[in-house]
């Protein structure tokens, strides 16, 4: 049977009269063929041994034919819905596939961008003579296949040869996911649109030091499969003009390059003018401004910055006519604009915008992880995690084994991207699991599964903000007090206008004595946590909205409005002396509401 499948594969008269009717098979049909010649390898390679060397020996080069085709078919049958990274070696095996890519970015370095000039092994020489300082790295491929297949070959230089310099800054922030979810919910209530784009080899518009230049110079050794290859002479080095990706002070010299050039950007639209600045409180957070007459500046509108992505929320001529104007000085991709169509992707999520507001979720990213662990399909749950596993997880484990440890540090780091950007859902799932990693890391392993079931029945899930109006920042905060003879368990979920933009649930650092105690202890952090969003908010807002802390635990409010009280409570008041006095001031104020409304439960 599989010698007939593989029979078939060899001949192409059927191939090509579909060609000619225009006609080409079923993605089905791919699939039943891929299945096929999986099956006949693994069973012709359990029988091999037992076959005569003349056959053994023909047997392997026609096996070697058939994973040929098994990999063209499996290259047509998988769809990139991430960014993939690909091993060197299949690049060389598949190198007339790669050519293209590489032969792009040797362009981009050496000609486009004159990121990289050519020097011989004589003229390194000289230089190492002239500059005794001079850095000699080598260099790498990074090998990807992007989201919808297309490949992409990178030339970095592999700065970890570069020796530290502690006094040295080199630190390059990028926006948040806290950042990101304020802006989009600004936006909904101001009834703006949005698009996004990134500065295309964004790194590389950076200068270094030049030779005549008292800095420190660096020269690149190209990477060796290139040489081998024979796209790069056997004696040729690189000098760096530009900031190269993986040098340790690229990422700095970009960083403060782009602010420079965005800084001094202006533009008109309708005969207005228009600027941009950062904010104080997140300086990768920019607003942008029209200038007014005596009345001063107005905002108009916000642009996101992350590292080389945008994300430039306005009018939708305002946004068109920013990015214009930010394409003279950078190359940008196409832009993605906002719509109920297509999700447009950035910081790691998809956003969609409908009549009610932005919807945020990532079912591309839980799609790729359900394909690597194989769990595409099978039973679904509608818990994220039983009792009798948050049991199990507060207990402890014999025997540990490095590689159980690490396997558990896996799963959770790759929930863990969820929850922080569109699931706090998984808030009180994540929690057990990261407390968990190193004291029962099998049994973290086993929950990852029961989570994966649970994802798989609400992948489409995720998190709104919506148009209605209103900026207020409410911080609902909970405990569970000492479950389990554990620490207590503390949630913090804060909203603004009704939807929420950051939340947290993680064990409380200090015991408490009581359940008051604890709620109290969790007020305080919700107290922290509102403080952090509505900076923020102040910077990027024309009007001031209230700040309320909702505690579900009548006893810990009166600990926080109070004045007197028992003995037995006096050092919580001193705990509280901040936030009370902030109520004080009615800067925020404090309310118990029922335990049915409390948000911050999920995550305790």
């Amino acid at each position: 049977m599989w010698l007939a499948i593989v029979e078939e594969i060899e001949k192409d008269e059927i191939q090509e009269r579909r060609r000619i009717r225009g006609k080409h098979p079923s993605e089905h049909k791919r699939r039943e063929e891929a299945l096929g010649l999986r099956m006949f390898i693994e069973e012709e390679a359990k029988n091999i041994k037992h076959d005569e060397m003349e056959n053994a020996v023909r047997m392997f080069q026609k096996l070697d034919g058939v994973k040929k085709d098994l990999k063209k078919l499996e290259s047509e049958e998988e769809e990139i819905l991430q960014t993939k990274i690909i091993s060197t070696q299949e690049l060389v095996k598949d190198i007339e596939l790669w050519d293209e890519a590489i032969q792009s970015e040797m362009k981009s370095l050496l000609d486009t961008k004159k990121a990289l000039k050519i020097i011989g092994g004589d003229e390194k020489k000289h230089l190492e003579e002239k500059h005794p300082d001079l850095l000699v790295v080598p260099s790498k491929l990074v090998v990807t296949r992007k989201a919808g297949g297309r490949r992409k070959v990178r030339i970095v230089a592999c700065g970890n040869y570069i020796e530290k310099d502690n006094e040295e800054d080199l630190y390059a922030g990028g926006s948040d996911s806290i950042s990101l979810r304020v802006s989009l919910k600004k936006a909904m209530v101001e009834g703006w649109t949005g698009a996004s784009a990134d500065i295309r080899t964004a790194v590389l518009n950076a200068p270094l030091p030049r030779e005549d230049q008292d800095n420190t110079l660096v020269i690149l050794k190209p990477p060796a499969l290139l040489q081998r290859l024979g796209y790069v002479g056997p004696q040729d080095y690189w000098m760096a003009l530009m900031a190269m990706y993986g040098l340790r002070q690229s990422p700095k010299t970009w960083s403060t390059h782009r602010d420079t050039v965005l800084m001094g950007l202006s533009w008109e639209l309708d005969e207005e003018k228009f600027y941009m600045e950062p904010t104080i409180s997140e300086p990768n957070l920019w607003r942008i401004l029209r200038r007014g007459g005596e009345g001063g500046d107005d905002q108009v509108g916000l642009m996101i910055v992350y590292v080389d992505d945008l994300l430039i929320l306005g009018s939708e001529g305002l946004v068109s006519s920013c990015l214009t104007r930010i394409e003279k000085e950078w190359e940008l991709s196409q832009p993605e604009w906002l719509s109920s169509k297509k999700p447009l992707k950035f910081l790691g999520v998809e956003l969609s915008e409908f009549e009610e507001g932005i919807f945020i979720n990532q079912e591309s990213y839980l799609v790729d992880v359900l394909r690597r662990r194989g769990e595409e399909s099978g039973p679904k749950s509608g818990i994220p995690i039983t009792k009798d596993q948050v049991q199990k997880l507060d207990g402890q484990e014999n025997e540990k084994k490095a590689e159980d440890v690490r396997m558990a540090q896996k799963v959770t780091g790759e929930l863990m991207w969820m929850l922080t950007k569109s699931r706090p859902d998984l808030m009180f799932l994540l929690a057990k699991m990261s407390q968990s990693t190193l004291r029962s890391p099998r049994e973290v392993v086993n929950v990852a599964k029961q989570a994966l079931r649970y994802l798989r029945k609400t992948a489409s899930e995720g998190l709104w903000l919506r148009r209605k109006k209103g900026e207020d920042v409410e911080a609902y905060t909970d405990s569970s007090y000492g479950p389990n003879g554990m620490d207590s368990q503390g949630c913090v979920i804060v909203c603004y206008g009704g939807d929420a933009v950051m939340w947290k649930s993680s064990r409380q650092s200090t015991p408490a004595l009581s359940t008051a105690e604890s709620e109290l202890l969790e007020a305080i952090e919700g107290l922290t946590m509102g403080d952090s969003v509505d900076v923020l908010i102040q910077e990027i807002s024309n009007t001031v909205g209230g700040k309320k802390i909702r505690v579900d635990n009548m006893a810990a409010v009166n600990l926080l409005v109070e004045s007197a009280g028992s003995w037995r409570t006096r050092h919580l008041r001193l705990r509280a002396a901040h936030l009370r006095w902030r109520l004080g001031r009615l800067d925020w104020l404090v309310e118990q509401i029922p335990g049915a409304e409390q948000l911050a439960d999920i995550g305790t």
